[in-house]
């Protein structure tokens, strides 16, 4: 299992990024969350950015499938991705979760 995160720079786009992922059982749930990011620019100084992150827990074997159908979906505005793997996960939750997620 891991905990996929997706992050843009629009608030609709992580929406319709959650929705998406949702309808084609990618992930079993989806939080958006709005983050600061500091990055230093030519003059070394902070620069913040508002960036929209969408979490969902998932399937490890679908990471290769959710790039691919998002760098297919977004070819010019193409989120950020990652993912955390998920160490400890309550059994009975973890069930709960994979029958919501696309069988690999």
């Amino acid at each position: 299992m891991m905990l996929l995160n997706v992050m843009t720079t629009s608030s609709s786009q992580a929406k319709e990024i959650a929705l998406y992922l949702l309808e084609n059982k990618l992930i079993a749930q989806a939080t958006i969350g709005e983050k600061e990011v500091f990055e230093a620019d030519n003059n070394h100084q902070l620069k913040s950015s508002q960036r929209y992150v969408v979490k969902g827990i998932s399937k490890a074997l679908l990471f290769d499938t959710i790039n691919k159908r998002l760098r297919t979906k977004y070819p010019t505005a193409m989120p950020t991705l990652f993912a955390e793997p998920l160490i400890y996960i309550d059994p009975e939750q973890n069930e709960h979760f994979l029958e919501r997620i696309v069988k690999v």
